[in-house]
């Protein structure tokens, strides 16, 4: 939201609607300092805390693998970014997140730095949620879902059980506004607010014990070289009017409301209440 529609919403008594007016699982938010713990003498992230009221915070206590908060990068507004070009990985960690349920929708506004074919096997299947049990891997079980870039190539996927359930179109090295949603039998993914690609997975309930932004948990291929400004997780399958609402949010709020397809309800503006 640019800073004339603010002082216009305010003078004109809008009230505009957030993921505060919905039941979400998580919720995190960079534009918030307030929910973040960093050095300031390096920027570097320790924690960053859920904005969903379930105290579902995401820590890193080595340094050498925090994240970098980075001050007014896209429309004014903080973002975290995730330095995995080398071969300390750089992540996000949290166990308190537990679900075993069939239904699950992510939605991510981030920027990748990854060219095409990646610099290198550190970033080649960079993860923007990481989600599994305590023994394998996300990408290998039933129990673990995952949004990551496609290898090789610029496409992101949603990911389970040894195969991709839904894949983009190519991502360009832009601000990028990403949902997928796992609904029993059913995946899909869609890239700012376009119609989603559907596909099929397993019917096997999730096991998630631990999950992870910017990584997986081998911590070895799956680096995100880029920037997250905003993750949220809902636990129920929103209705098609919630998730264009969310859509339209975090577009509008992040600057990128160019990238929704003008036949989406909010184009023009960001939703009220």
């Amino acid at each position: 939201m640019n800073l004339l529609r603010l002082i216009t919403a305010r003078t004109s008594g809008i009230a505009y609607w957030t993921p505060a007016n919905i039941a979400t699982a998580l919720w995190f938010d960079a534009s918030d300092s307030a929910t973040l713990t960093y050095d300031p003498s390096t920027q570097e992230i320790s924690q960053w805390r859920d904005k969903s009221g379930n105290g579902h915070n995401f820590a890193q206590g080595n340094s050498a693998r925090q994240p970098v908060y980075s001050i007014s990068i896209q429309n004014g507004l903080n973002a975290v970014f995730f330095r995995n070009l080398a071969q300390s990985p750089s992540f996000l960690e949290n166990t308190s997140f537990q679900y075993t349920g069939t239904a699950l929708h992510m939605f991510s506004v981030h920027k990748s730095l990854r060219p095409s074919g990646s610099p290198g096997w550190v970033t080649n299947y960079g993860r923007l949620f990481s989600f599994s049990d305590t023994v394998n891997q996300d990408y290998l079980t039933t129990a673990g879902i995952l949004i990551s870039y496609k290898y090789p190539g610029t496409e992101l996927w949603l990911y389970r059980q040894g195969s991709p359930i839904a894949t983009t179109a190519p991502v360009p090295n832009e601000w990028t506004l990403v949902d997928a949603q796992r609904n029993g039998t059913t995946g899909t993914i869609a890239l700012n607010g376009n119609p989603p690609i559907t596909g099929t997975t397993a019917s096997d309930s999730q096991n998630i014990l631990r999950s992870r932004f910017g990584n997986d948990f081998a911590a070895i291929d799956s680096g995100l070289d880029g920037y997250i400004a905003e993750q949220i997780v809902l636990t129920t399958i929103p209705t098609s009017d919630i998730i264009a609402k969310l859509q339209g949010y975090l577009a509008h709020k992040w600057g990128i409301q160019a990238s929704l397809p003008n036949s989406h309800p909010y184009k023009l503006g960001p939703p009220t209440q």
